[in-house]
């Protein structure tokens, strides 16, 4: 016995197999037959502009460090090649009988003399430390114009602090002043597109 067609079946009443549904023609026109297809739009879409991450300044070459420590260490050694290492000590170290009497070199070059080698290698290992980065944030004219300020300062300091018989030698002045550019540099770069780390700045400093 037949089974009547029900509604929605595959088979047409008269007994042809129904057409299906084309959807992807359909899709595309609208109830009066007209395209509904989008046109293609010459607008472009603006750019996201990429995320740049806070990074610290590129470091320039330390010169002038270099040269400073290498100047320290020649003119500590050929102290040691002269018939009266005090004497010598004492024509260019910072005597402040000296400088009251006109020879103000002598505020500049006790920055280059040191009493002995561990004094000596103290302060050109931490020149050659902290000078690195001061040099490569400030560049090379500008940290030979703060490590002159800073050895001058040192000088000055000492000299107001100073007997007037007793000479002092040493770059702990200008090394020291330059630690403390460090840190204000530190300070002042802690945020923003060239942002300072203050932990890689502490271990310059170390």
């Amino acid at each position: 016995t037949g089974v009547p067609d029900r509604e929605g079946s595959g088979h047409a009443d008269d007994g042809t197999a129904a057409r299906p549904t084309d959807l992807s023609d359909s899709a595309d026109e609208g109830p009066h037959g007209e395209s509904c297809t989008p046109e293609a739009d010459d607008t472009k879409l603006p750019q996201a502009e990429p995320v740049v991450a806070d990074v610290a300044p590129s470091l320039a070459p330390a010169t002038i460090t270099g040269l400073l420590g290498l100047t320290m260490a020649v003119v500590h050694g050929a102290s040691y090649f002269v018939d009266d290492r005090a004497s010598w000590l004492h024509s260019w170290g910072l005597l402040p009988q000296a400088i009251a009497d006109g020879e103000y070199s002598r505020l500049l070059t006790p920055v280059f003399l040191h009493l002995d080698f561990p004094h000596a290698l103290f302060n050109i290992l931490i020149l050659l430390d902290v000078g690195a980065l001061v040099e490569g944030l400030l560049g090379t004219q500008r940290f030979f114009a703060l490590f002159l300020a800073v050895g001058l300062a040192g000088s000055t300091g000492s000299l107001l602090a100073s007997d007037a018989d007793i000479v002092r030698v040493g770059a702990s002045g200008a090394v020291f002043g330059a630690a403390g550019a460090a840190m204000a540099l530190a300070y002042r770069l802690r945020s923003g597109e060239h942002a300072l780390d203050w932990q890689r700045t502490l271990r310059g400093l170390g």
